[in-house]
Formats: C-alpha cells, sequence, structure tokens
C-alpha cells in the first residue's frame, strides 16, 4: 500500500525521493523508512480513492484520505432552470438507457426481419429482450426511488440476462 512520511510542520516525505532537510540534502537512496522513523516522522497509509462516480474527488490530505463531496442526487439548476450540475439519478437513467440500447442492437435485425418480412421473433431472442427491458425498468425504477445519496451508492446494479449465441437463420 502506498504511505508518505509527515513531520510536526505538515510537510510530506515519499521514502526514495531526494529532499532537502535545514541544510542536509538527501539523495533517493538516504530517503528511507529509517531515516524518516529516526527524525521521528509519522508514516501515512494513504486510503482507497473515493469512486469518482458518486463523489466529487479532491487532493490527498495529511491523514491520508482524499478529500470529497458527494455528488448531489438530483439535478442542481440555475435561478433560470438550466442544469449547471448533473445528478447522479438523472445520470444513472441515462447510463441505463445507453447500456440497454447496447445489449439490444445485437438482436435488433430480428425485429426489422419482422417488420419488414412477417418472419417471427424467435423465443430465445424475444424473451431476452423482453428480461433486458424488464431488469432495465426496474433498475431505473430503484433509482428513481432513492431518496438519498447513500440508497444510490448502495443500489446494487442490474444483473442483464446474457446475450444469446446469434442464430443466422435468414
Amino acid at each position: 500500500m502506498a504511505y508518505f512520511y509527515l513531520d510536526s510542520e505538515g510537510n510530506r516525505y515519499q521514502p526514495g525521493a531526494p529532499f532537502t532537510l535545514a541544510d542536509t540534502q538527501y539523495t533517493s537512496a538516504g530517503a528511507t523508512d529509517a531515516l524518516f522513523l529516526g527524525l521521528g516522522y509519522t508514516r501515512v497509509e494513504i486510503q482507497a480513492k473515493p469512486n469518482e462516480r458518486f463523489y466529487d474527488v479532491g487532493g490527498l490530505q495529511n491523514d491520508g484520505a482524499y478529500s470529497k463531496a458527494e455528488r448531489p442526487i438530483d439535478n442542481r439548476t440555475d435561478a433560470n432552470g438550466f442544469v449547471v450540475e448533473e445528478g447522479l439519478k438523472p445520470k444513472f437513467i441515462a447510463e441505463s438507457k445507453r447500456n440497454t440500447r447496447l445489449r439490444l442492437e445485437g438482436t435488433d435485425w430480428y425485429v426489422v426481419r419482422k417488420y419488414e418480412r412477417s418472419i417471427d421473433i424467435p423465443t430465445l431472442i424475444a424473451n431476452y429482450r423482453a428480461e433486458v427491458l424488464s431488469v432495465a425498468t426496474a433498475w431505473e425504477t430503484a433509482v428513481n426511488n432513492c431518496t438519498t445519496f447513500d440508497e444510490l451508492l448502495n443500489l446494487p446494479s442490474p444483473q442483464f440476462p446474457a446475450e444469446p449465441a446469434p442464430s443466422f437463420d435468414p
């Protein structure tokens, strides 16, 4: 795990990185764990970076954590009603619609064939398409029903079915 050392004045030091202390210059080879511990510096473990999907992530703080702010769950608008910051819910719904479209693209030709030539869509394909749409609709409903950041944060990802093997039925 990554770490750094912190002196009493809040200065950070990296093992293996040259630095100057008072009038003494230390090479990268001299910047060791033993030296920093001998100087009384505190070893600080760098914590995992927060998920940028849910947080606006800032810089690394002296406690080893990143500063973070929760993203809004709904769009933030200005006085004229223009969106100034996209909320998590609208963003997740848009992502869901894109993902659903991409999942269905591979079987769209069956629908076109049905429309143009009146050839039935195979049951396996029709069931797959119906399940994809059902999963997407249920997940979008769950997103819309979230009223807090924590509910969105803990919402499980949708579990889509695997696409059936392609059929080369003309």
